[in-house]
């Protein structure tokens, strides 16, 4: 019962602790959100940021024991859509998350008529940032040759996006997919990399070593590619770091929300989920 006491007094501490410190650096460097709106709003957003962080943890520890289902594709409903017009998707989780950050985009996209729908999943300890890149192209390569009709969208996450991005640089990515969104990706790294454990986390510093590298082998994409961000954001600090520095990207404000509670705002899904039908389509996604 005492190591029960201990786990869940360590679990609290980590609860309470994440909001306050990610959102104190958010406001040594950015200020108070929402500039041009009335101070009591900028105050009142900033704690539903605190209070979104706190519910995006329990939802990760809630989706934990779904993150072997996550793994497996899942098809688009028929009737959701001629099956011509289906576009693989694969979902690119981020920085110490598992495939169960995706539980509520996988079914929405399946029921919107885009899919097949699936996942890459890493270990954020034993890998660094070369071996993913490597690793999410052998998965783009077997998902080509499953679904060998049309190329695939690629949505990645956080660091996932990262990883994504530098792909599309390093592995002819504008021939072998249709499309790239990233949700809350620190192009140009954070600052609280320096707070991470483990050589990944750490070497996604804001203007850091991996970013130049990543910037300096960079091209225009040549499919559409979408950097979706959060004015309220508190794990890409500055705010500075979630712009991309890159030719041929689209960058889009999204709803206001925390870091990884972007993986559970409904808004934020059908931003997404719009934005993957428009690149589908063909259309514009300005």
């Amino acid at each position: 019962m005492s190591f029960l006491n201990a786990l869940f007094a360590t679990i609290a501490a980590t609860v309470a602790t994440i909001p306050v410190v990610t959102y104190g650096a958010f406001l040594l460097h950015n200020g108070l959100p929402l500039p041009g709106r009335h101070t009591a709003r900028r105050l009142a957003a900033l704690g539903e940021g605190m209070c979104q962080s706190v519910g995006a943890f329990c939802m990760v520890v809630a989706a934990l024991p779904f993150r072997r289902r996550c793994r497996l594709p899942l098809q688009p409903e028929a009737s959701a859509g001629d099956a011509g017009a289906h576009v693989p998707v694969l979902f690119v989780h981020g920085l110490y998350h598992n495939p169960s950050a995706w539980l509520l985009y996988r079914p929405t996209f399946a029921r919107q008529g885009i899919g097949p729908v699936h996942t890459f999943g890493y270990d954020s300890f034993s890998n660094d940032f070369a071996t993913l890149v490597h690793q999410l192209d052998a998965a783009v390569d077997a998902l080509i040759q499953a679904h060998p009709a049309t190329p695939p969208i690629l949505i990645g996450h956080s660091l996932g996006g990262l990883i994504i991005r530098a792909w599309l640089s390093r592995h002819d990515g504008a021939r072998r997919c249709s499309g790239v969104v990233t949700l809350g990706t620190p192009h140009q790294g954070s600052a609280l990399a320096r707070l991470g454990i483990g050589n990944l986390a750490r070497s996604l510093l804001f203007r850091g070593t991996l970013v130049q590298t990543v910037e300096r082998h960079e091209a225009a994409p040549g499919v559409p590619c979408v950097a979706i961000r959060s004015p309220l954001d508190n794990m890409v600090i500055p705010a500075e770091g979630l712009r991309i520095r890159a030719h041929g990207w689209t960058e889009v404000e999204g709803p206001a929300v925390s870091h990884v509670w972007m993986l559970w705002d409904a808004r934020t899904r059908a931003l997404v989920l719009e934005t993957a039908r428009r690149i589908r389509d063909g259309l514009p996604v300005t």
